[in-house]
């Protein structure tokens, strides 16, 4: 993957079926995309760049499961509200320091780090005209309620150890965290997380997590490529903004096209589960 993005910065590709660039920004994005709800494709995707980038064609081909994964969706783009985002980003984010940042920073691969700097969203903020918020707001939340939380190991959108944390204040707080799984734990072909969700909600209590022991990193098998069109590259003009935003319009598109694609989605399809698991 590291290669792939060095050679893609200096010489972008095309995405097949389209004229969008795909460049090493959008394959990093890609990636975070797939560690969020498929991290078993992670090693397909970055296989099919590769290959890409080997063959001369200069275009890029995924497969139909990477296509629904990461295909980019035109309403995620046109309905970015970048006023609200900072509001809430601002006011969250009130208290972090250039100097906290840069020290997480200092602990990602330098090959990633880049990607992943979010220092010129502080300069924002410095700017933006958000209301801030009063410090006890920012207190850690205590309650006797039993509550379980689940993190995948893999998750790049809420990290396992907000999770943690979290439960670490709760006098009956328990937290699991499934190996191999992403921001989607329903996505598990391993029965575990839902048996351990459903068993939670019938009778909250201690969680019986035997079962993730057992439980193994399982990545999916190589696929022959095809072209994927997406909605938004269909017919129409997309502009520049939308078909190739860069630095933080590329990380919001990319954030919010994986929401919109895979929330109704993973909502209704969890839904069913546990009702299903339940009856």
């Amino acid at each position: 993957m590291e290669g792939a993005l060095r050679q893609l910065k200096s010489k972008p590709l095309i995405r097949a079926g389209s004229t969008a660039t795909y460049d090493d920004m959008a394959m990093f994005y890609d990636a975070v995309s797939i560690l969020a709800f498929a991290p078993n494709l992670l090693p397909r995707m970055i296989a099919a760049v590769t290959a890409a980038i080997a063959n001369g064609s200069g275009q890029l081909l995924y497969d139909s499961d990477l296509g629904a994964i990461i295909g980019m969706d035109s309403q995620a783009l046109s309905s970015s509200a970048m006023g609200q985002y900072y509001s809430v980003l601002c006011t969250d984010d009130q208290f972090v320091t250039v100097s906290q940042l840069q020290s997480d920073l200092a602990k990602v691969s330098p090959a990633f780090a880049p990607y992943l700097d979010e220092t010129g969203e502080l300069a924002v903020c410095e700017r933006w005209p958000f209301h801030p918020r009063d410090t006890s707001d920012y207190s850690a939340v205590t309650s006797p309620v039993t509550t379980l939380l689940v993190s995948g190991s893999f998750d790049p959108l809420t990290s396992p150890t907000w999770a943690q944390q979290a439960a670490s204040t709760l006098a009956n707080g328990y937290w699991v965290e499934f190996p191999g799984l992403g921001h989607d734990e329903g996505a598990s072909t391993d029965p575990c997380p839902t048996r351990i969700l459903a068993k939670f909600m019938l009778s909250p209590s201690v969680p019986d997590t035997s079962c993730v022991q057992s439980m193994t990193v399982a990545f999916a098998a190589p696929a022959a490529p095809t072209t994927v069109v997406m909605q938004v590259e269909r017919g129409g003009t997309v502009s520049a903004a939308q078909a190739a935003p860069v630095g933080f319009g590329r990380r919001l598109a990319m954030v919010s096209k994986v929401e919109n694609l895979a929330t109704r989605r993973h909502l209704q399809r969890r839904i069913s589960e546990l009702i299903r698991t339940v009856q």
